[in-house]
C-alpha cells in the first residue's frame, strides 16, 4: 500500500510538472501575441504609457519574469547557479556588473534609460538560469511539442496581423512601416519570422508523421511568409546561413524530405506574402530583390556602413568602459533619425560597456555557445530547431538588432538554456542515414 501510494504521488507530481512545463511553454510562445495586444490600442497613435511598453518590450520581460517566479517556487536559487560557473566566468560577470553600474550612474547621458536597460539584461540572465534549472528538473523539455508550440505562437501573431490589415480603413493612407501591432518598425517582424519558420522545421523537416509534415509546411510557410512580406533581407539571410551550417552539423538532414519541405514552405510563404502588399517601398518580395541588387555598399547595407563607422569612432574615443546602455542615440551622431542601436552586436556591446566589458561579455557568450553546440549535436534531431534558431539569431545580430531587443534575446536564451539544462541521459543522437 505504501509503495502504491508513493507511485501514485510520483505520477501526480510528474503530471503536474508536465502541465506546468506546457503552461510556461505556451506563455513563451505567446510572446509575439502579447507584444501586439498589451502595448496597442489598434488605433493610429500610441499613448505615452503604451509607447513605453512597446519601446522596452515589457510584455516579453513579463513572460521572462513569470518563468523566473515559477522557478523560484520550485526552489530555484540564482546563487547556486552562479556558484556552478567556472571561476573566470564569475569574475567576468562581476566585472561586467560593476562596469554596467558605473557607466549607468557616472557616464550615461540619460541615467533612467541606462538603468532600465541594465535591469533588462539582469532579467535575461535570471531567465537563462531559471530555464536551465527547470530543464534539469524536466519541467521544461525540448521535443517536437516544444517547437510546435513556438511556431504556433508566431502563426497566432500572423493571424492577428492579417485581421488587423483586413479591418484597417483607408489602407492606402495608413502608415504601414511604423504602425503595425506590437512593432515600432515593420522590419522587426524578422525575429518572429525566423523563429516561426525554424521552429516549424521540427514538425515537418524531421518528422516521420504525414499529418505533422503538412502542418509543419503550413506553419513554416507562415513564418517565412511573414519575413518576405515585411521585406526583411536580414532574417532571410540568417535563415539560409543557419540551414547551411545545420546541414554540415547534422548529416541526417541531407535527404529528399528536407529539400521538399524547404521548397514547399518557400513557395507557400511567397504566395502568402502576395495576399496583400501595402503601398510602401519597404514591403514584399520586390523590395527584398531590389535592395539586394544594390552595388553601392552604403545602399546595399541600408546605411549600415556609415552607421558602423560612426559608432566605431565613438568607441575609439572612450574605449575601455563605454558610455552606458541604451545611449546610442545620444552618443553617435548620424543622419538617420530614430535609431537607438548600431545594428551590430559587437559595436553595440563595445559602445555601452567598452572593450573591457565586451571582453567579459563575449567570453561568456563563447563559453555558453561552445557548450550548447556540443550538446545539441550530441542530442541529435530534437535539438536541431534550437541549433537553427540560435545560429540564425547570432548571424542576424552581426548586421541588425537581434541581440538588442528582448524577443530574439529571449528565444536565443531559451534555446541555449533548455539544451544545456537537458539531462544527459536524454541525449540520444541518431545515425546519419536513418531515413532516405
Amino acid at each position: 500500500m505504501i509503495m502504491q501510494a508513493q507511485l501514485l504521488r510520483k505520477e501526480r507530481d510528474t503530471a503536474g510538472q508536465n502541465g506546468l512545463g506546457l503552461f510556461l511553454l505556451l506563455l513563451i510562445a505567446a510572446a509575439p501575441v502579447l507584444m501586439a495586444i498589451l502595448p496597442w490600442d489598434f488605433g493610429p497613435d500610441l499613448p505615452p504609457a503604451r509607447t513605453f511598453l512597446l519601446a522596452y518590450s515589457i510584455p516579453i520581460l513579463v513572460v521572462e519574469l513569470a518563468v523566473i517566479l515559477f522557478a523560484f517556487r520550485n526552489q530555484f536559487s540564482p546563487f547556486s547557479a552562479i556558484a556552478a560557473l567556472p571561476i573566470w566566468a564569475k569574475v567576468g560577470l562581476i566585472v561586467l556588473l560593476l562596469i554596467a553600474a558605473a557607466t549607468t550612474f557616472l557616464v550615461a547621458h540619460i541615467v533612467v534609460q541606462s538603468f532600465l536597460s541594465g535591469l533588462t539584461w539582469m532579467i535575461h540572465l535570471l531567465f537563462a538560469f531559471s530555464v536551465v534549472y527547470l530543464a534539469k528538473r524536466k519541467i521544461l523539455t525540448v521535443n517536437a511539442q516544444t517547437w510546435f508550440v513556438l511556431s504556433l505562437g508566431v502563426a497566432a501573431y500572423a493571424a492577428m496581423l492579417a485581421i488587423f490589415i483586413w479591418f484597417t480603413p483607408n489602407r492606402d493612407l495608413y502608415r504601414w512601416e511604423g504602425m503595425l501591432p506590437g512593432l515600432p518598425f515593420v522590419r522587426h517582424i524578422g525575429p518572429y519570422a525566423l523563429t516561426g519558420f525554424l521552429a516549424a522545421f521540427a514538425l515537418a523537416g524531421i518528422s516521420l508523421h504525414r499529418s505533422r509534415y503538412w502542418l509543419g509546411v503550413l506553419l513554416g510557410s507562415i513564418g517565412i511568409g511573414l519575413g518576405i512580406w515585411s521585406g526583411t533581407r536580414g532574417a532571410l539571410f540568417a535563415i539560409i546561413v543557419a540551414m547551411l551550417l545545420a546541414f554540415i552539423a547534422f548529416p541526417s538532414l541531407r535527404n529528399r524530405q528536407i529539400l521538399r519541405w524547404l521548397i514547399l514552405t518557400c513557395l507557400g510563404g511567397t504566395s502568402l506574402s502576395l495576399a496583400y502588399i501595402p503601398p510602401a517601398s519597404s514591403f514584399g518580395l520586390f523590395r527584398v530583390i531590389t535592395a539586394s541588387q544594390q552595388t553601392d555598399p552604403g545602399r546595399l547595407s541600408s546605411g549600415r556602413t556609415a552607421l558602423w563607422a560612426a559608432t566605431a569612432q565613438k568607441v575609439a574615443e572612450r574605449p575601455w568602459f563605454g558610455y552606458g546602455e541604451r545611449q546610442f542615440n545620444y552618443v553617435v551622431l548620424h543622419q538617420q533619425q530614430g535609431l537607438i542601436q548600431p545594428h551590430n552586436v559587437l559595436l553595440q556591446i563595445a559602445l555601452q560597456w567598452g572593450l573591457v566589458g565586451a571582453a567579459c561579455f563575449f567570453s561568456m557568450v563563447a563559453m555558453l555557445c561552445a557548450a550548447f553546440y556540443r550538446k545539441a549535436i550530441r542530442i541529435g534531431e530534437e535539438a536541431i530547431p534550437a541549433f537553427l534558431i540560435v545560429t540564425a539569431i547570432l548571424v542576424y545580430s552581426l548586421y541588425d538588432a537581434a541581440l538588442f531587443y528582448p524577443y530574439p534575446i529571449m528565444m536565443a536564451v531559451f534555446c541555449i538554456a533548455a539544451i544545456l539544462g537537458r539531462p544527459d541521459e536524454d541525449a540520444s543522437p541518431l545515425p546519419a542515414n536513418h531515413r532516405d
